[in-house]
């Protein structure tokens, strides 16, 4: 529901996507027949109900790159094996509306 950002956790056994409802996590699974099925969602508890934009997964899969303000140029990263931890937050990159990780 209003997905702006989209990626896929590098098993294939999620998709995470980012919008209007925060951060999802969308389990996948494959029927007997091959068909992919993806859901149902699961709010991730880093920036909770905060409206995400694009996204961007590193190669560990563990750590998110999320734009959450293109006005004033924010992104936060977070690592998803930690809810605890707190996010890195980047700002002041006005017009900011992609992140990458390498």
């Amino acid at each position: 529901p209003g997905a702006e950002g989209l990626a896929v956790v590098p098993d294939g056994s999620a998709l995470i996507t980012g919008g209007a409802p925060g951060l999802l996590r969308w389990p996948v699974s494959r029927s007997e027949g091959g068909t992919l099925r993806a859901g149902p969602p699961a709010s991730l508890p880093f920036l909770e109900g905060l409206p995400t934009g694009r996204l961007c997964l590193g190669a560990d899969g563990r750590t998110l790159a999320a734009v959450v303000d293109v006005e004033r140029g924010r992104a936060v990263v977070v690592d998803l094996d930690d809810p605890g931890r707190r996010p890195i937050e980047m700002a002041g990159h006005r017009g900011l509306d992609r992140v990458e990780l390498s």
